[in-house]
């Protein structure tokens, strides 16, 4: 019914990260504890495993019937984003709907497709070239070369980037 009704889901798996080190302050703090017992710890691990192997199924199920999913990342570190779409090529979403979660997808959430989220003539296009082919290995968006926002050429985009600005 999500295909059919045009949904769009994002999972946000990158929220999951940090999630160990939050419970244990969390827990540190509610039980008034200096530091947390192991089988505390443990408990704790095993309820984070839990929540994580659902959530990746959970994307793998929704990748496999074809919904949409948007990559979001609940933050504002752009390295989350890269780090957001791994998660989601670990669950077997093909990059190729991981790279239109990022951009078609949110424009036609939004509502503003017809004028964002792909590369059309009369659309406003803000792109970004990479070394690599991205639909190869989604981890490969990190690798910037360079930025055009609004009609200019930022170089370099991205400080670890091994790209050669010159190309």
């Amino acid at each position: 019914r999500l295909r059919e009704r045009g949904a769009c889901l994002c999972p946000t798996l990158v929220v999951l990260d940090d999630l160990e080190a939050i419970a244990f302050e969390q827990t540190r703090q509610q039980q008034g504890l200096q530091e947390i017992p192991e089988p505390m710890k443990a408990a704790i691990r095993r309820m984070i495993s839990a929540m994580e192997a659902v959530s990746r199924l959970c994307v793998r199920i929704l990748a496999a019937e074809r919904v949409r999913l948007l990559v979001g990342q609940d933050g504002c570190d752009p390295s989350a984003t890269a780090r957001e779409m791994r998660r989601m090529a670990a669950c077997g979403v093909p990059a190729v709907e991981i790279l239109r979660g990022a951009t078609l997808y949110p424009a036609e959430w939004l509502g503003a497709d017809g004028r964002l989220g792909s590369i059309a003539p009369g659309k406003q296009a803000d792109l970004v070239l990479l070394e690599a082919d991205p639909l190869e290995e989604i981890g490969r968006v990190e690798a910037i070369v360079a930025v055009i926002c609004r009609g200019r050429v930022a170089l370099p985009a991205n400080p670890r980037s091994t790209a050669d600005p010159g190309r």
